[in-house]
């Protein structure tokens, strides 16, 4: 399934245990083009969406996700280490 045009979906059922495996592209975490939180924002508010309304038990998520996880800068870093702990 495709959730918007960053992101798209599949749901896997072994044994009543559902999870969903994402593939998503987000822009690069440059300071200059400020709209690129608010895609990380919906990006990530989509998955968590889609988890809830499916009852998703595990979330498995690959793609690209242009940050880099150890710098402290982008807020964009934030929103996504928030998002996995």
């Amino acid at each position: 399934m495709q959730l918007n045009k960053r992101s798209c979906a599949g749901i896997l059922t072994i044994r009543s245990i559902a999870s969903v495996l994402f593939n998503v592209y987000i822009p690069c975490d440059v300071a200059h083009n400020g709209n690129n939180h608010d895609i990380y924002r919906e990006v990530l508010s989509n998955k968590q969406a889609s988890c809830n309304a499916q009852g998703i038990d595990f979330m498995i998520s690959g793609g690209d996700i242009n940050t880099d996880l150890a710098r402290t800068d982008p807020t964009s870093t934030h929103l996504l280490n928030y998002f996995v702990t």
